[in-house]
């Protein structure tokens, strides 16, 4: 064994520096390449400042923020590529739209009496002064900017409501451009029922609730009830924030009822979010009705995410342009870009055609800054979105490993064991309180947890000889796990289950303590809270084997010795033990027929539903719903120094596997090179497969960054 470690030790050496080469030549290809990194919109001044990013493609006010804060200037307008382009539109859910025509041709009147009354107010501020300061005043309360901003920024958009051929051109240029870099893909409008991209646009613009609101008038009754979103600080849909406004009308006939109001709407909730994609999100989950959004959003998730809820249609424009490349005042040109790194808020967006478009016209290359992207996702579902595109990979456990590698969706790009040889994975832990009041109950459970164990691995290791219980093992896996037999029988040749608590144990579990310390999972503070004078110290504590020790001295019992509330992760194939523990059949024709191991063992088991994570498992000890749980020895590590109560107090009695995880990926990535930019799944922060995430990338010169910031 000590020589298999060696040699994977050498080849992950030499892995990292090939790979530690090979980013270090990417982010150096400065002869003809500018890099991007995605950076939201809210932390593009944050990143400038700090040096991480050299310039930013932005919208209003952000980009008269970063001008009169910083040693910025505006290399390029977006008109000066795109005259007169689309910058954010109004969408409706389209089956909102067929049941509320009418409702929705009065939120769109409301848009376009508010976008007029902007129009009016800021060509006439000096003759209108009172309601220029009014609409300053909204502005600022609502996009968080200061009054010199706010006033440059009205300066530098164009609102308008219309939608016209030159609108239909934009999107739909818009949509082969997204199409060419696989943002969206042929099959993808296909699936939505359109023909072609320009029966996509022509489809997806409807302009008859423009005209209907047109011929309405102001009404007394209010017809029903709207959810808006929108983008967080857009200035460009200052409509919105007006149309929302009901003091601009005191002294009026409709004073106390906004626009929307005015019109017959009530606006039930108005949610906020980060940019468009998120703006589709709300509209996917149901949570928004009418969508202020950037059209390249709109495209990409109507197109992508293939729901009744992301069905969407554009009825309306809100502003045309508003986009420009700001950068650092040392750059005169296009080309002084050569080796640049510039903030875009994500590849599907207007900000990264216009970086595309730009580097193409001057013969340069656009390529992703050297960064990771991750999402959480649960692993149950990284397959599908390895498969439909919505991220480029997952650090997933099995058998979603396994499953997502026999689909043919992805291929496993490095192996959990391959990075830390016989790393510990999932663990058994038991509340503090509940072992000193039950020793020999919480023995009994790991007596059960051993004999299966042993079970399992007899199994399988006479898998020849023993047929007909290994075709049981695999079944009951795939009952447990939901994935058929062969994904099983593959994922076991990725992890090794054991149960015994060992000094290799107790050497990772300080590692990652330190590594959580380091990536501010936790802190030397959480440490000292709860009593601990070391990382050391604290897993000598944490670790318990006298539970263990005492099921060794222990014979099965007819009665039932107590109950034991038990805890466990959804489908994962590294607790199987508990999955062969609590099957009943597989004792019949013996003396214990009718009973499974735990019965055997004198114990009743009760379980909650199975969780999504580790995390989750944690959050069940802390609110008292269970006794013991199989989970990931990260997030029993993280959620017990970080929640200090009394039921989060938890020790580790038992292992229950090592290895077993991996980082899957689309089968276009074929290197470590490639995940630059990339976006990954990964269960969430706490889980082994993060940590596995943070400690890779680090190790192969990545920075980490969530998804969208």
């Amino acid at each position: 064994m000590d020589k298999k470690i060696a040699i994977i030790a050498v080849a992950v050496v030499a892995i990292v520096i090939i790979a530690a080469f090979s980013v270090t030549m990417l982010n150096n290809d400065s002869d003809d390449a500018i890099y991007w990194s995605s950076v939201s919109q809210e932390n593009q001044k944050i990143e400038t400042t700090q040096g991480s990013i050299d310039g930013s493609i932005s919208l209003e006010p952000y980009t008269s923020d970063l001008i009169l804060s910083l040693d910025s200037k505006v290399l390029i307008e977006s008109g000066e590529v795109w005259p007169d382009h689309p910058g954010s539109v109004l969408a409706v859910n389209t089956a909102f739209a067929e049941n509320h025509p009418e409702l929705v041709a009065r939120a769109v009147a409301a848009h376009v009496e508010a976008t007029n009354w902007i129009i009016d107010t800021v060509a006439n501020k000096s003759t209108d002064q009172g309601n220029y300061t009014k609409l300053v005043e909204m502005a600022m309360a609502s996009i968080n900017a200061n009054e010199t901003v706010v006033m440059s920024s009205f300066e530098n958009i164009t609102l308008l409501c219309a939608m016209n051929e030159q609108f239909k051109d934009y999107l739909e240029q818009y949509a082969s451009d997204f199409r060419t870099i696989r943002q969206i893909t042929d099959s993808m409008i296909s699936a939505r029922g359109y023909d072609s991209v320009s029966d996509f646009v022509d489809t997806i613009v409807d302009d008859s609730y423009l005209s209907q609101a047109a011929e309405l008038n102001k009404t007394a009754s209010i017809l029903g009830d709207v959810n808006i979103g929108y983008q967080k600080g857009d200035i460009n849909q200052m409509a919105r924030i007006v149309a929302s406004n009901e003091s601009l009308w005191n002294g009026t006939p409709y004073e106390g009822k906004n626009l929307f109001e005015q019109w017959g709407v009530n606006v039930s909730t108005t949610t906020a979010y980060a940019n468009g994609v998120y703006v589709m999100q709300g509209f996917e989950t149901g949570a928004v009705d009418l969508g202020y959004l950037d059209p390249a959003s709109a495209i990409v998730r109507h197109l992508r995410v293939n729901t009744n809820n992301s069905d969407i249609r554009v009825v309306a424009q809100v502003n045309t342009e508003g986009l420009a490349l700001i950068v650092d005042e040392d750059i005169g040109s296009v080309d002084d870009l050569r080796g640049k790194t510039i903030g875009i808020t994500n590849t599907a967006s207007m900000n990264y055609l216009l970086l595309l478009s730009l580097a193409k016209e001057n013969d340069l290359s656009l390529k992703p800054a050297a960064v990771i992207y991750w999402v959480q996702v649960p692993p149950v579902n990284q397959k599908d979105q390895i498969a439909q595109g919505l991220i480029d990979g997952g650090v997933s456990w099995e058998p979603y490993c396994s499953d997502s590698i026999l689909s043919g969706s992805a291929n496993a790009l490095l192996w959990s064991g391959e990075f830390w040889p016989n790393h510990p994975c999932c663990i058994v832990a038991v509340n503090t309180d509940f072992g000193k009041d039950n020793p020999e109950l919480v023995a009994r459970v790991l007596a059960a947890h051993i004999e299966a164990t042993e079970w399992i691995l007899y199994t399988i290791e006479n898998k020849e000889t023993e047929a007909d219980n290994y075709t049981k093992l695999l079944q009951m896996g795939a009952s447990f796990s939901g994935r058929n037999t062969t994904v099983v029988a593959e994922s076991l040749e990725h992890m090794t289950l054991l149960y015994d608590i060992n000094d290799e144990l107790k050497e990772y579990l300080v590692s990652f303590t330190e590594d959580f310390i380091t990536l501010q999972q936790t802190s030397a503070a959480a440490l000292d809270a709860r009593g601990y004078s070391s990382v050391e110290n604290f897993v000598d504590t944490f670790v318990n084997d006298s539970y263990i020790e005492a099921a060794a001295s222990l014979s099965k019992v007819d009665s039932t010795i107590g109950t034991v509330r038990l805890g466990y992760l959804q489908g994962d194939l590294h607790q199987f033990a508990r999955v062969v523990a609590s099957d009943v059949d597989l004792w019949d024709g013996t003396e214990y027929e009718g009973k499974n191991l735990f019965t055997q063992w004198g114990v009743q088991i009760t379980s909650p539903s199975p969780y999504a994570n580790g995390a989750l498992v944690m959050q069940g000890f802390d609110t008292g719903v269970i006794d013991m749980g199989y989970l990931g020895s990260p997030p029993a590590i993280v959620k017990h120094l970080n929640v200090n109560t009394p039921n989060s107090n938890i020790r580790i009695v038992a292992q229950a596997n090592v290895e077993g995880s991996a980082i899957i990926v689309n089968p276009e990535i074929l290197s470590i090179e490639d995940l630059a930019g990339k976006t990954i799944g990964t269960p969430g922060p706490g889980s082994i497969q993060h940590l596995m995430l943070l400690a890779f990338a680090q190790e192969y010169g990545f920075r980490v960054k969530l998804s969208g910031t």
